[in-house]
């Protein structure tokens, strides 16, 4: 019956495993860059705009498409309220 058995080769499971932590390791990040870009906005409105030109670059380099959409949605949402 042993003879049935196709081999799996380990690379390919590792491979699984880490394709797998990287994905929450960089969900994590994209989390932790939106709580920051959030804590950028009244310090953008407060001091200069330095720090927010940094995060900006982050916000487009550094985040997922499908978080970048949602984001920017509240960024927009934020900058209506503020000029009202």
């Amino acid at each position: 019956m042993l003879y049935n058995i196709k081999p799996l080769h380990l690379h390919c499971v590792f491979h699984g495993i880490r394709f797998k932590v990287n994905k929450d390791w960089l969900s994590g990040i994209d989390s932790l860059l939106f709580f920051i870009y959030l804590l950028a906005i009244p310090l953008f409105i407060i001091y200069s705009s330095p720090f927010f030109t940094f995060m900006r670059f982050l916000l487009i380099n550094l985040l997922t498409q499908s978080t970048k959409i949602l984001y920017l949605h509240l960024l927009f949402n934020v900058k209506r309220k503020h000029t009202n």
